[in-house]
């Protein structure tokens, strides 16, 4: 039977469903979000509602209406802390989540594989990348095989390295060293169908944060050079995600306009810009949007999730849109 609990804190009642989390309580911030080929949609965050950061999710589907509850990925409860989560999905709706997380006393990076009906499939696991790695991104191919990547100072300047993995989590290979800039730091990695990726990450050379972009093949191999995606402003933190032919979009936080809000750019398969840079977050005031993510279907519609400080407390918001960049409604909060 389902219990009710009522508090009062300052004159406000607040109720809690037992057994149903609330995306309303506590802190929401570093979402992740991944999409299917048919623009089904989970997105991920950590969240501190129980005393220390988990990792929570949410699946939507096509249209952004929510499929099921809340319901948290790491199984560990014991008071460590679980943080800056990733996501990918591939084709069919299968999907990837991975974390920083220290419950051996180390920060290492773990996962969790989900079916396409969000039914977790075996047991968190950790992934064989360094310990202390303290940014990783994933990326997934059309049938899960996946790709982790981080930045990582092992060679004395910060460097972005990757890793593949089977759809079962098995590394294939070696780790590859990305050839990037020195100043290279965050990274975001999309991958489109067949395996071919886009790496963006911030770069401080110029001695003002600035997002790059670079593509490879499926081999590893580099398509073309790096180049700039922010037409101004101090830009950090981006994501980028691609479509099934490798069409992609880049997001980040920018303060062009005196605070942080997202900003973005499309772009086609060989790196040619579509228009010019765009704002995803509809809210003009003064609070911050910072630490945004993207996800884009096989035909290119997209949907772009962020911190966002608008309701006082920092809450996930995201934004739908379709494949020309148009967007599909207005900003609303993940329930």
């Amino acid at each position: 039977m389902l219990q009710i609990k009522l508090f009062c804190i300052v004159g406000i009642f607040i109720i809690v469903f037992a057994g149903v989390p609330l995306a309303a309580q506590g802190n929401q911030e570093q979402p992740a979000v991944a999409m299917d080929a048919t623009g089904n949609f989970v997105v991920c965050w950590q969240d501190n509602h129980s005393g220390d950061y988990d990792i929570w999710a949410q699946r939507y589907d096509y249209a952004g209406n929510p499929q099921g509850t809340n319901f948290r990925v790491n199984e560990d409860g014991s008071g460590n802390s679980q943080e800056a989560p990733t996501a990918a999905m591939d084709a069919a709706g299968n999907f990837l989540m991975c974390w920083q997380d220290n419950r051996t006393g180390n920060y290492e990076t773990y996962a969790q594989r989900y079916d396409a009906a969000g039914n977790s499939q075996g047991t968190n696991f950790r992934v064989n990348v360094p310990e202390y790695t303290q940014v990783s991104v994933v990326a997934m191919d059309a049938i899960g095989n996946f790709l982790m990547c981080w930045q990582d100072t092992i060679n004395g300047d910060t460097d972005i390295y990757a890793q593949w993995y089977d759809a079962v989590g098995n590394p294939q290979g070696t780790n590859l060293i990305l050839h990037v800039p020195e100043y290279a730091e965050a990274p975001g990695v999309a991958m489109d169908a067949t395996g071919n990726f886009v790496v963006s990450w911030q770069d401080n050379h110029t001695g003002n944060y600035a997002i790059y972009v670079q593509r490879y093949d499926a081999a590893g191999n580099l398509q073309g050079t790096s180049f700039k995606v922010n037409e101004s402003g101090y830009a950090e933190a981006s994501a980028v995600a691609t479509d099934a032919t490798g069409n992609f979009v880049v997001c980040w936080q920018d303060d062009r306009t005196g605070d942080y809000d997202i900003w973005a750019e499309s772009y086609d398969a060989a790196g040619n810009p579509q228009g010019i840079n765009f704002r995803a977050n509809d809210d003009a005031g003064q609070e911050f949007q910072q630490f945004s993510a993207v996800a884009m279907d096989a035909a290119g519609n997209f949907v772009m999730c962020w911190q966002d400080s608008r309701a006082d407390d920092y809450e996930i918001w995201f934004q739908r849109f379709d494949a020309a960049g148009m967007p599909q409604g207005i900003n609303f909060r993940v329930h």
